[in-house]
């Protein structure tokens, strides 16, 4: 696995996150935990090895860690490449099945105890002034989803398995974690209550909100926290930037889980940080949440497997021109222009080379162009086809992708409802990313919700390729092979208008 311990290192950067534990977690030490994944690779334990070993990382970003990441990533490379074990040895076929059906077990136990869930919360914003009380009001959003540490054995149990599955592996089923993902009860996510509170630098609570019921709520989207009540003098605070939120409290079936209340109470000790963000703190290690790699031919390509929402796009930009509300809608009322803007935004930000220059100059700052404001950017606009930076795809990628490797007529189904919102079913608006089912390759709104645009130009019309469809389309626009065959002028903006952004890696 690359740079293992740079990404873990960020997983308390990226949001307020944290997992849903059903009993008061225990406080280990970086030697506690190196310990416990000895003891449970001894036991050929695997799953349970790379937790512990996953755990000591958190706790330790330096290079005393590098123990454990060495352990960590040799596990973790084995199973990613087919075997069900790290040892040195040649596994013929029954110990291929009885390693794997070894590793199947360990991670049944494992996510039974160990919840593979996590809360965020973002940005918190003003809301409506009561004249009468002198008081405000102040909303966030929650959401719940995966944590890393799931999704990254998910990653390297779905390599393992297509490359050493057999059908004759009767009591290990193909699709484990689909399999097992309907048995956490923990995303039953309506019968969640949560409390949060305003916190200052020491980690004092300041204001406590009320016990709020999780309603509205599906995976990839957010439900609205309102805080009350909030007096003149801690607006002062909170408009400075003085407080963070914490959760203070999750129930389910009016049950109070100890272990989360723990763990926020103890943020400072356990890597669980308060960032000013919700996924849209993006950095050097992409997150695999947020991309999959594509391969075609020679060429790998990490493409983010939603069109890029509000929220990631207004925390690099500093303002979001949608018509449409929704931080986890796609953006949208972008022109071509304004997404290769941010595209060398992003890359700068986060230390890669930009893709894109203008007359030679990748620093957007020179560019002379006010995004969202401008009709064109002027100069000769070439891209670096060698940086290692975000980009649009071409629309080869970007057919290529959407196809997912299957032959249906729309990204990822022959039904459209399956997989986009368009014309018939989206109720004249975007919806969240990620609602409908993905392609093969784990990729949402291939078709619908929003065009999306490519590199590609049509040199006739001087115009822009955009792929996918939208919310606004008939089906025959949303299906693969569909793409604005006119283009539009790369000044275009329009509620329909989006992008995905994708990366070049080495093999």
């Amino acid at each position: 696995m690359k740079s293992s311990k740079r990404f873990l290192a960020l997983i308390g950067m990226l949001v307020m996150s944290l997992s849903v534990f059903a009993q008061e977690k225990v406080v280990l030490s970086y030697s506690d935990w190196l310990a416990k994944g000895k003891e449970a690779e001894s036991k050929r334990q695997y799953i349970s090895a790379m937790a512990a070993y996953w755990e000591a990382m958190e706790i330790d970003h330096t290079e005393n860690a590098q123990e454990a990441l060495e352990a960590y990533t040799k596990i973790y490379s084995a199973i990613e490449k087919g075997k069900p074990s790290p040892e040195d040895k040649e596994f013929d076929e029954f110990d291929m099945y009885d390693g794997w059906l070894d590793l199947y077990n360990d991670y049944k136990a494992y996510w039974k105890s160990e919840s593979p869930a996590m809360f965020e919360v973002s940005i918190y914003k003003r809301g409506e002034l009561d004249m009468a009380t002198k008081t405000a009001s102040y909303n966030t959003t929650v959401g719940m989803k995966y944590n890393k540490k799931y999704n990254a054995f998910k990653s390297a149990i779905s390599s393992g398995l297509d490359m050493s599955y057999r059908n004759d592996w009767t009591d290990i089923p193909k699709d484990w974690e689909n399999e097992l993902e309907k048995t956490f009860a923990v995303f039953n996510f309506k019968e969640y209550k949560v409390q949060l509170a305003f916190l200052d630098e020491e980690e004092n609570v300041l204001f406590t909100g009320e016990q709020s019921n999780i309603v509205d709520y599906n995976y990839y989207s957010y439900y609205t926290y309102t805080f009350k009540g909030v007096s003149r003098d801690l607006m002062k605070q909170i408009d400075a930037g003085k407080a963070k939120l914490a959760i203070v409290g999750v129930w389910n079936s009016d049950k109070e889980l100890s272990g989360v209340k723990y763990a926020i109470e103890n943020v400072a000790n356990t890597n669980i940080n308060v960032v000013a963000n919700t996924r849209s703190a993006l950095l050097k290690e992409i997150l695999p949440e947020e991309f999959v790699t594509v391969k075609n031919d020679s060429t790998s390509l990490l493409v983010m497997k939603t069109e890029m929402p509000k929220c990631i796009y207004e925390a690099i930009m500093g303002e979001n021109p949608s018509k449409f509300k929704g931080e986890n809608n796609p953006v949208e009322m972008v022109s071509w222009y304004d997404a290769i803007y941010f595209c060398n935004k992003l890359s700068e930000k986060i230390g890669l080379t930009p893709v894109y220059a203008v007359d030679g100059k990748t620093d957007v700052s020179a560019w002379n162009y006010t995004p969202h404001k401008e009709k064109s950017i002027r100069g000769e606009i070439t891209q670096n086809e060698s940086a290692d930076g975000f980009r649009l795809p071409t629309l080869e990628e970007w057919q290529y992708a959407a196809k997912g490797g299957e032959d249906y007529e729309y990204a990822g189904s022959d039904n459209i409802d399956e997989v986009a919102w368009y014309n018939d079913n989206s109720g004249r608006t975007t919806h969240p990313v990620a609602q409908k089912k993905p392609n093969a390759y784990g990729l949402y709104d291939m078709s619908g919700n929003v065009w999306e645009w490519v590199w590609d130009s049509n040199d006739y019309y001087h115009s822009r390729y955009n792929c996918g469809g939208s919310w606004g389309n008939d089906d025959y626009d949303c299906k693969v092979s569909s793409y604005d065959y006119d283009g539009d002028y790369p000044s275009s903006r329009g509620s329909n208008l989006g992008f995905r952004i994708v990366r070049q890696v080495s093999e």
